[in-house]
């Protein structure tokens, strides 16, 4: 079996395939991860998100995720991950924003594989901007990520 470590961070990075789904898609994706005693709950919270995103942003949404650091303790039923990460969220084609988060996902085991049974998502820690730091228009962002992949960069 994966370390729960690793199992985490496939999880959080799924978010950049998750959000291009429709509802019913991802909360079918967000089943396929989750415990059995935390399925519908968390299958629905993607399906309630999704349905959101697209009735407020018709343009889409896109991410990139880059996971900074984790932290992982042992719990009784299994594992709490934190993954430290920077995201880069395109709204449409009209805005970039970056969002500097934690994700803090229990773990459980469930027939040899690990399985989402919560996750807690806040903000920060967030580093200070350099004052000189001047943000790229969307149009430009966009094309300046164009053709980098992280896939590689996976555990």
């Amino acid at each position: 079996m994966e370390r729960p470590e690793v199992a985490a961070v496939r999880f959080l990075e799924l978010t950049e395939d998750v959000v291009r789904m429709t509802p019913e898609d991802g909360a079918r994706a967000q089943r396929s991860i989750a415990s059995s005693a935390s399925a519908d709950r968390l299958s629905q919270e993607v399906f309630e998100t999704l349905t959101g995103l697209a009735n407020d942003v018709p343009g889409g949404v896109e991410v990139q995720i880059a996971p900074l650091g984790l932290r992982s303790v042992e719990t009784s039923g299994g594992w709490d991950v934190s993954i430290w990460y920077v995201e880069v969220v395109v709204y449409g084609n009209e805005l970039a924003v970056e969002q500097w988060r934690t994700a803090t996902y229990s773990l459980v085991d469930e027939d040899g594989e690990w399985r989402m049974d919560a996750l807690v998502s806040t903000d920060g820690p967030v580093p200070t901007r350099p004052a000189a730091a001047v943000a790229w228009s969307t149009p430009a962002f966009i094309a300046g990520i164009a053709g980098f992949d992280d896939e590689v960069l996976q555990p």
